[in-house]
């Protein structure tokens, strides 16, 4: 049996060129050490950063609840907004067929009426009579 010296691929039989996994030139015959450890060292990273590379990867199906979540408030916002316009539509229709007129006769009126129940029930009273009821 033979073991990758870089890898530790094992080869039970028939030694190929070059590693399987690792594509280390397995005939060498004359490894100086600090080449040796260069190329453990390099394939322990590279191999530490499929695994970080592996984890990290996100899948559709991962992301398919997220993205549901996302459309469905959507469509509220969408529904939202469109009941928005129609209320400012309405609010605006109602605007162009007030009256001037008729809007200052109306808070004259108001006024008048709230100087008038002010005067009649003053709020501290209002308030004594709602307790005692």
């Amino acid at each position: 049996m033979f073991i990758c010296p870089v890898c530790g691929y094992k080869y039970l039989q028939n030694i190929p060129r070059n590693c399987e996994v690792c594509n280390w030139n397995l005939e060498l015959t004359e490894i100086h050490p600090e080449q040796l450890d260069w190329a453990i060292e390099t394939w322990k990273n590279l191999g530490d950063l499929q695994g970080k590379r592996k984890r990290k990867r996100v899948t559709v199906a991962d992301l398919l609840p997220k993205i549901n979540a996302i459309e469905s408030e959507l469509t509220a916002a969408k529904i939202e907004r469109e009941n928005l316009r129609n209320q400012l539509d309405w609010v605006l229709y109602y605007i162009e067929t007030i009256n001037p007129e008729q809007v200052t006769e109306t808070l004259s009126k108001m006024r008048i009426w709230l100087e008038d129940n002010h005067a009649e029930n003053p709020p501290c009273l209002r308030w004594v009579w709602t307790i005692q009821d």
